[in-house]
């Protein structure tokens, strides 16, 4: 299937891709003075935030705060730091003693960030237009409704709001129950404070308090819940995915810290407070990681929790926050490689292209630690395929900046290759890739022009990935002209013609003179060893050919004068072996593409010259003497000389292919010659220019025999019929 035709699902907003790129593109214009890799994410999260948001783009936004506030944490940039006994005793705050457990240990730390991205996530929820409203939450008309705006406002962290509402509604206990939750309702020079020991048993007797109420207090019962961490009640009014993941996180990060706190208090040797501690009993710890909850909530019974958690940005968050990261990349590798060009490809455009930001920024962080360079290869690699496909050509150079400039040798050797693929493996990926993707579409003159700026900026490889582009399409290609079948002249200009003499605009408009010279070249040669003349006419119309030409004799000519300096420039630095044969080999191309534009020039001439309605003598005697420059220069110099004329592209000997374009256009032209000269005989002396061409053909350095063959007989027969009826007309023949 061909790519550019493949029938494309909705797009996802251009703006957010558009913004992504830019972001990007910004880091990387700047590194290492600019953004940090966190600055990244922040970037990403808050381009969001200027969106419409939907489910999609909230999930989002909750997934990259997740990133951003747990990547430190999660890929080994947090020093964890032991807990200094000396700094505490069993009268120290209980927040310094859990700050002083958190700072060392950093998985307690992840569970309490997890809690506060998914009290943001919930507070933007609760906020939107199609769920409760904040002024609602502050408006209760019932005990009942008070209890399920409390849950909510715990659920969304506003525990300010809560206060408000406990003021409102006179809900006074409540509020004084709150005042445990936070050391900053004791007063610092309080000699009674109890430390940690207060917070465990405040914990504690929060659970006993959610026992004790009557059985159809559910609301109150599952706010009690979430202040002490107890799943069973708290989950009871949970009605999403992310709700009830803060329930079982909320058990989690309780249940650890409680034990956590009990330790070090025990390590203080107060053995008879902990022994009253132990008199209480404590919520169960319902889950023993952040695994466990997602199999969980997979299976939950709440159908509505269910199916929301095989959402693919919940997946990725699950994954993430489960440290699973690694394999869901894995996973997008082998779905990728599993539908190839299929249109399933690009479905869920919007999870392509969080995997694949989300990829950049784990392997800029990591390297190839977490994600494979051939894994990260070809998610990118997908990424910007998809982009191409959807047109945005302008982002397409900066993804492909990020891509590793080689690949470990060993992830290449491990992947199936094809053999066109096993040439190739020395060469950069990045490289590969680009052309690769420039080589299937069309761009336009100023789309190419764009992509070239963008080479430019991003201090890519321009040179080689234009010259692997081009080598892939003339590659692909080369079957469309076939050098082996009998031919017929075609006036008319081809569309497959026209597509890859366009295609060789990426050299004329990067300046690069040699490649341009190259390329035309050979498509010169591919139009007139099958015949389509009117496709090299018009690559003649649309290339400035003799400004190239003379560009390129003015670095010979200062390569000759100046050692080798501007010639050096445009070959990239080569050893001065090298630059003598490119030197050799310029110039080889120059004496050839004037051949080949000669041949073209005489064609048209002699086209025009067939529509002209009078005809005079001096367009006649023009005509004739360019054509017998034709018969005698056309490639003779090349296929005359010693047979070491060897294609810089495909390394084949050239003499062969040049002796079978004289072969097709030279006895053509002879006749056209002798033709030409019998009926306009009567306007000058010009049979007697068939006597000269007679003469050309026997001369023996010309070696115009080999053209002719099997045709040379008939050739003389014509010229010696012509001999009989002038020597019949005038008395004299060809021959004065």
């Amino acid at each position: 299937m061909v790519l550019e035709e493949l029938e494309l699902p909705v797009f996802e907003d251009g703006e957010i891709l558009k913004q992504f790129a830019k972001i990007l593109l910004n880091f990387r214009v700047n590194f290492p003075m600019g953004m940090d890799v966190k600055d990244l994410i922040v970037e990403f999260k808050n381009s969001l935030l200027l969106t419409e948001l939907n489910e999609n783009v909230s999930l989002e936004v909750m997934f990259w705060t997740m990133f951003e506030n747990l990547i430190n944490l999660k890929f080994k940039n947090f020093l964890v730091k032991p807990v200094d006994l000396g700094n505490i005793c069993v009268f120290s705050w209980s927040n310094k003693i859990k700050g002083e457990i958190l700072e060392s240990d950093g998985s307690l730390m992840e569970l309490q960030l997890i809690l506060r991205v998914l009290n943001q996530f919930l507070k933007l929820k609760y906020l939107s237009v199609d769920s409760v409203q904040d002024d609602e939450l502050l408006q209760t008309t019932n005990k009942e409704q008070f209890w399920k705006s409390a849950y909510k406002l715990i659920l969304s962290g506003d525990i300010k709001d809560l206060k408000e509402l406990c003021q409102i509604e006179q809900m006074f206990e409540f509020e004084l129950i709150l005042t445990g939750m936070f050391d900053s309702f004791i007063s610092e020079e309080t000699l009674n404070s109890s430390g940690g020991k207060h917070a465990v048993l405040w914990r504690r007797s929060i659970f006993a308090l959610t026992k004790s109420l009557p059985e159809d207090s559910n609301w109150e019962r599952a706010t009690y819940g979430l202040l002490c961490g107890d799943f069973k009640s708290s989950s009871w009014g949970a009605n999403s995915w992310e709700e009830k993941l803060y329930c079982f996180v909320n058990n989690l990060f309780q249940s650890k810290l409680d034990e956590k706190m009990v330790e070090y208090y025990q390590a203080l040797g107060n053995f008879q407070e902990i022994e009253k501690i132990h008199q209480f009993l404590k919520p169960i710890q319902f889950i023993k990681s952040v695994g466990d909850a997602l199999d969980q909530l997979s299976n939950d019974s709440n159908i509505l929790i269910k199916n929301e958690s095989k959402h693919p940005i919940r997946v990725l968050i699950g994954s993430f926050i489960s440290n699973n990261s690694s394999e869901i990349l894995k996973f997008t590798v082998s779905e990728i490689q599993k539908l190839g060009d299929s249109n399933q490809l690009f479905k869920d455009c919007y999870l392509l292209r969080i995997l694949t930001h989300f990829a950049i920024i784990l392997h800029l962080n990591s390297g190839s630690e977490l994600i494979s360079n051939y894994e990260y290869t070809q998610i990118i690699k997908t990424y910007a395929l998809r982009l191409t496909l959807y047109k945005n050509y302008s982002q397409l150079p900066i993804y492909i900046a990020f891509i590793p400039s080689e690949e470990a040798e060993e992830e290449l050797r491990v992947q199936p290759q094809s053999q066109s693929q096993s040439q190739s493996q020395s060469q950069s990926t990045l490289i590969k890739i680009y052309s690769d993707i420039l080589s299937k579409f069309t761009f336009n003159n100023e789309e190419k022009l764009e992509q070239i700026k963008s080479m430019r900026n991003l201090s890519l490889p321009m040179e080689q990935i234009l010259q692997s582009t081009i080598f892939k399409i003339f590659d692909e290609s080369k079957n469309n002209y076939p050098t082996d079948v009998a031919i017929s002249i075609n006036y008319e200009l081809v569309l497959k013609d026209q597509l890859l003499f366009d295609s060789t605009n990426w050299f004329i408009l990067s300046n690069m003179k040699f490649d341009s010279l190259e390329t035309f070249k050979i498509i010169l040669q591919r139009f007139l060893i099958t015949g389509h003349i009117g496709s090299a006419l018009a690559y003649l119309d649309a290339i400035n050919l003799p400004q190239l030409i003379e560009d390129c004799k003015d670095i010979i000519i200062n390569n000759d004068l100046n050692g080798n300096t501007e010639l050096e420039m445009e070959s990239g630095g080569s050893s001065t072996v090298e630059k003598n044969i490119e030197f050799d080999q310029l110039t080889k191309n120059i004496l050839e593409v004037v051949q080949y534009k000669n041949l073209i020039s005489i064609i048209k001439d002699l086209v025009n010259f067939q529509k002209l309605e009078k005809v005079e003598a001096g367009q006649v005697a023009q005509l004739s003497q360019d054509l017998f420059k034709i018969l005698k220069n056309f490639l003779f110099d090349l296929v005359s000389g010693e047979r070491d004329i060897v294609d810089s592209i495909h390394g084949e000997d050239m003499v062969p292919f040049y002796l079978e374009l004289r072969k097709i256009y030279l006895p053509t032209l002879t006749h056209t010659l002798i033709d030409l000269l019998i009926e306009y005989k009567d306007l000058g002396d010009f049979v007697s220019e068939i006597g000269d061409l007679v003469i050309l053909l026997a001369d023996g350095n010309y070696q115009l025999w080999q053209v002719f063959g099997n045709e040379i007989k008939p050739l003389l027969k014509k010229i010696a019929e012509v001999c009989s009826s002038t020597w019949d007309e005038n008395g004299r023949g060809i021959f004065v």
